[in-house]
């Protein structure tokens, strides 16, 4: 689900949850505000996806996501709430 194939509708909807965690204003949030963002948004990521993100980024010294690295994460994270919506085209 690259940037470019998430309908503008959902992109708005995922950057408006986003922008409700990014207290400071800076286009990141803490590593560990992920979860919640996601469960914002009725999204249900494998905790394993989430697991990996966060401890990548605190071995890069980092403790943010910034939005293009949160929808890399839902694009690769297989959730519930798109398997569902390929069930029902089916």
């Amino acid at each position: 689900m690259a940037t470019s194939t998430v309908p503008q509708s959902q992109l708005i909807e995922y950057a408006e949850a986003f922008e409700l965690f990014d207290v400071n204003g800076t286009g990141a949030v803490p590593v560990a505000q992920i979860p919640c963002v996601l469960q914002a948004l009725g999204m249900i990521i494998p905790e394993a996806s989430i697991l990996a993100m966060q401890q990548a980024k605190l071995d890069e010294g980092e403790t943010t996501v910034t939005f293009s690295e949160f929808l890399q994460l839902t694009s690769s994270g297989n959730t519930d709430d798109q398997q569902d919506e390929e069930n029902r085209a089916d």
